[in-house]
């Protein structure tokens, strides 16, 4: 069975691994899942892990040797590597060297594996993590990767330096050859996780478990083995429950099959005696490793792990006193318990005269008590006899036997004796005898006990005590010590005090029992002053300090820009040669570096003494934010916080290095609104009254924005005259507008109705369709008769195109002798005139942008050619119509077929565009206009009137020369009938 799983692992050659080789690195049993990964297969084996059918057929063959195969992967050894591609999930990584807690002697701080554990070749480690430091990191791991073992990784200790306390331990004292600080320290050691190797069925169930004596492992095949003693554990001791072995090499790495049972079963040891990460032996909390607790985990040295008594506690170096005594160090110090136990002060009562000689309980008529012996250092045990209220002897021990106590009543004053060790007459009130022989004073003591300070024959009490001196003794012993002392050089004036400068004399005073010089003006308490330039005022060993009362700073300036280094101080208040009133040169060597210089990105240098190169945020003189000034290649961004590729000009930095792109940083900074990426620039809006989209140039707000109001708008390409609006409250005048004839500037161009087509200019009016009769077109002058045979003709002038009727010339005979009255007219032309238009005052009309008729300059046209029919004694006379009007109405008076009277009419002609539209109509104005009649108002009156908004351009009269008025036997003309001719008017073209 054995081959099958070796095949099944590594196959069965003969240059195949040993067979603890083989255990170590795939387990006893791979029977559970297969690695978690391809690349997790054995790389120290010739083939891969084994195939599920393999599984299958050696958990057969197994069957003969355990009873039920493991349900999941399970190693009985460390797994080998050599990187960590070697360590399948779940196992860490290739551990090659471990950390130690602190460095070790030779100043390691590592340890290679292969230098703990010797089975490994060159290059290999361990698949593990390194739990120095921390125990937790070893929750993480699991042989069975990401599905977590039935126990866990184990963080246990397995290599330690050298101990801070000498193994051998040396002759007393050798404290001065320990370092208290490593000693706090505590050894140095390192620590590996450690697989559950119990779990592989060659391992025992127990293995490493804690147990408490014989057969307490509980799996009938482990031992419980003592770190302590070494040996099986017996009843009372506790220990590690130790697997069976049948060599070391059936061991796991890091332990050692050399414990052997009373049967001759060897088992595995852990080579550091403990499998944890804490070597407690003596189980006292101290020891190496982490013995301590969560918080402090390492504790000081245990000098001996196997003494409980014995460890090194700084907080209570008497741990164990004065329970043990003798030649030992239990506080681990490098100094005989002994020595520092036995004593009269120490410990009088357990160690007075050596270790354990007890000095305390009653005696009779007194107690014990632990006094100096002769020998210095060590103490005796002598009565201690009572005494009587105000300190006086009730008993003494003559016979110094402490059995019988103080024996002999000692109730006489003048026996009793006080040490007089000082010589000077006067006892130790706290130290007497007693004349138990009757024979005075022995040698040393004396009769009173006057004494406050045996020590010194300079103090004593009594009748007669000294002066008080200043030698730091109670010399009066009135208790107090040095109190006014009497020594004559006290209070005299002293030259040297120790300070410097103006604080070196002073005067003697009593300090600590001596005589010094103190200070008349203690440092610090007087400033520097210009006044005494040779004295050091404030006693600080210059003449001038940091910080002078009136001098003048200065600064060493070698570079000559004006800024230095180092502190001058003078009572100049011009600067020495080579200084300069500016501080912080960092370069005094380089005029070019120096404070408020301008830095310079890229160059690496601190040009403006900043403390740091290419910055873009200097810092100036005295850090003073004012004389600040950025890189002088440095670009400015400005925070885009809205993302709309605008900056917010309040949020700014300069940078030697562009940010990255989509950062939020811009290179301008004209936001208006950082917060609305809709809003960007403040801009100039123009108002747009009529929403022609030309403007008001005239009228404009600045904004971030469109303003509220709509009707600002902005220019295109930020230039208003590009749209500027010459009448902002029309949407139909606007400059490229079609131009119509409404008497305005529609187009903008400065001219009003330039249109071809609009009535302004020098063309002349035509006339639109036929002229139409006026009124009584056949009216026949005259009351009876038919004149139609009558000699005379028909005369019908009318205006050409372009002219209207304005003006008349009349021929007739103003007065004569005829009986009845009657002044015949002999004929009338019509005087024609053209005309072309004018655009009237606003007022003039009702409504804007109306035109008049205005007469041309030139001569009346008149028409007619009457110039040679006879006149007789007639005149002609000259109507015309005042300007802008024309003729409309023509009234005649006649009788007996005789015309004797005609009356001319004007009014004024306007054109409008009917108040804004683009249609024009020629209309009168109104019908008041110049009026004149010619001849005699005789005879019936008949009217002639054109039509509303006509006008006159003609007439038809006919004439005669048939006529019973004879005018010096000549016979005139005379008009027998007349008509008037009118006409609509139609825009002029041009």
């Amino acid at each position: 069975m054995l081959c099958v799983l070796f095949a099944m692992l590594v196959g069965c050659t003969e240059d195949s691994p040993t067979q603890r080789q083989d255990l170590r690195d795939s387990g006893v049993s791979d029977t559970g899942q297969a690695d978690v990964r391809a690349s997790d297969a054995d790389r120290d084996t010739a083939t891969p892990d084994a195939s599920a059918d393999d599984i299958s057929s050696d958990a057969s063959s197994a069957d003969a040797d355990t009873a039920e195969p493991p349900t999941g992967r399970t190693l009985s050894d460390y797994r080998r590597c050599q990187s960590n591609l070697d360590c399948p999930v779940g196992l860490g990584v290739c551990v090659k060297e471990v950390s130690l807690s602190r460095a070790n002697a030779a100043g390691e701080t590592r340890v290679a594996m292969t230098d703990i554990f010797v089975e490994l070749g060159e290059d290999e480690g361990v698949c593990s993590l390194d739990c120095t430091s921390s125990a937790d990191v070893c929750a993480a791991l699991s042989v069975n990767g990401i599905e977590a073992d039935a126990r866990p990784h184990t963080c246990q200790l397995v290599t330690t330096a050298e101990a801070p306390y000498p193994e051998v331990q040396p002759a007393f004292p050798f404290d001065a050859q320990l370092d208290s600080i490593a000693q706090l320290q505590g050894q140095a050691f390192g620590a590996i996780c450690r697989a559950p190797f119990e779990l592989a069925p060659a391992v025992s169930d127990a293995f490493c478990e804690r147990c408490d004596g014989p057969d307490s492992c509980g799996d009938g095949t482990s031992l419980c083995w003592s770190a302590k003693t070494d040996a099986a554990a017996q009843d009372g001791e506790s220990g590690q429950c130790l697997t069976p072995c049948e060599g070391d090499d059936t061991c796991p790495m890091g332990f050692a099959c050399d414990v052997t049972d009373a049967d001759g079963q060897s088992y595995c040891r852990p080579a550091l005696g403990t499998c944890t990460a804490c070597q407690d032996r003596d189980q006292d909390g101290f020891g190496t490793g982490q013995c301590g607790t969560a918080e402090s985990p390492v504790t000081p040295h245990d000098c001996d792990d196997l003494n409980p008594q014995a460890y090194y506690d700084p907080d209570n170096m008497d741990h164990a006193f004065p329970a043990t005594c003798g030649e030992q160090d239990f506080n681990c110090n490098g100094l005989s318990d002994a020595v520092e136990q036995i004593s009269a002060s120490d410990y009088p009562e357990e160690h007075c005269g050596g270790c354990f000689d007890t000095c305390a309980g009653t005696l009779p008529n007194g107690q014990k008590f632990c006094q100096q012996s002769a020998t210095p250092g060590v103490g005796e045990c002598a009565a201690q006899c009572e005494t009587d209220a105000d300190g006086v002897m009730l008993y003494a021990d003559c016979d110094g036997d402490l059995s019988n106590g103080c024996e002999v009543e000692a109730n006489d004053p003048s026996r009793q004796f006080y040490r007089d060790a000082d010589g000077d007459g006067y006892g130790d009130p706290n130290d007497r005898v007693f004349d138990c022989g009757d024979t005075g004073a022995p040698a040393g003591y004396v009769a009173n006990a006057d004494d406050c300070d045996d020590t010194s024959s300079a103090a004593h009490g009594g009748a007669n005590p000294p002066a008080e001196l200043c030698d730091g003794l109670d010399n009066d012993c009135n208790g107090d010590v040095d109190d006014s002392p009497t020594d004559a050089a006290l209070g005299l004036n002293c030259a040297d005090s120790g300070y410097l400068g103006a604080c070196k004399a002073g005067h003697n005073v009593c300090e600590g029992g001596q005589i010094v010089c103190a200070p008349d003006i203690l440092p610090g308490e007087q400033a520097e002053t210009c006044a005494t330039p040779e004295v050091d005022d404030d006693c600080d060993g210059s003449l001038f300090n940091a910080q002078p009362e009136d001098h003048y700073r200065y600064y060493y300036d070698n570079d000559g820009d004006n800024y230095g280094d180092g502190v001058v101080l003078s009572c100049s208040a011009t600067p020495p040669p080579g200084t300069s009133v500016n501080w912080g040169d960092c370069n005094d060597s380089d005029p070019e570096i120096r404070p408020l210089r301008q830095e310079i990105c890229g160059d690496q240098i601190d040009n403006n003494c900043s403390g740091q190169t290419d910055t873009v945020n200097p810092i100036g003189a005295n850090n003073e934010p004012e004389s600040r000034e950025y890189a002088v290649n440095a670009k400015v961004w400005y925070r885009d916080t809205d993302g709309d590729g605008y900056g917010d000009p309040a949020n700014q930095v300069h940078k030697c290095v562009d940010p990255a792109p989509g950062s939020g940083w811009v290179l301008n900074g004209d936001d208006c609104d950082v917060n609305d990426s809709t809003k960007t620039l403040e801009q100039t809006y123009y108002y747009d009254g009529d929403g022609d989209g030309f403007i008001d140039v005239n009228n404009s707000i600045s904004s971030c924005g469109r303003p509220g109001n709509i009707k600002y708008i902005l220019p295109p390409f930020g230039d208003p005259q590009v749209k500027k609006d010459c009448h902002d409250g029309e949407s139909r005048i606007h400059p490229g507008a079609g131009e119509t004839c409404n008497g305005r500037d529609n187009d903008c161009n400065g001219v009003e109705d330039d249109a071809a087509e609009c009535p302004i200019g020098d063309g002349l009016l035509s006339w639109a369709g036929s002229y139409s009769a006026a009124t009584n077109p056949n009216h026949d002058i005259g009351a009876s008769g038919n004149h139609a045979n009558e000699p005379g003709g028909l005369y019908s002038p009318v205006c050409p195109a372009g002219s209207v009727w304005s003006a008349a010339r009349v021929n007739y005979r103003p007065d004569h002798g005829n009986p009845n009255g009657v002044t015949p007219l002999a004929w009338i032309e019509p005087g024609c005139q053209e005309f072309q238009l004018e655009k009237l005052a606003a007022g003039s009309f009702t409504g804007d942008n109306q035109y008049s008729l205005k007469k041309r300059s030139g001569p009346i046209n008149y028409i007619g050619g009457h110039s040679s029919i006879y006149q007789g004694g007639n005149q002609t006379e000259v109507f015309t119509c005042a300007a802008n009007e024309a003729i409309y109405r023509v009234d005649i008076r006649s009788s007996g077929g005789l015309t004797s009277q005609v009356s001319f009419y004007c009014r004024p002609y306007r054109v409008t565009n009917n108040n804004g539209l683009t249609a024009y109509v020629f209309e009168q104005e109104s019908n008041s206009g110049t009026a004149q009649s010619f001849g005699h108002e005789w005879g019936g009156y008949e009217p002639q009137s054109c039509g509303a908004n006509q006008v006159a351009v003609g007439l038809s009269t006919v004439t005669s020369r048939r006529n019973t008025i004879d005018y010096g036997n000549t016979n005139v003309w005379n008009i027998l009938r007349v008509r008037v001719a009118c006409a609509d008017l139609e825009l002029p073209t041009y």
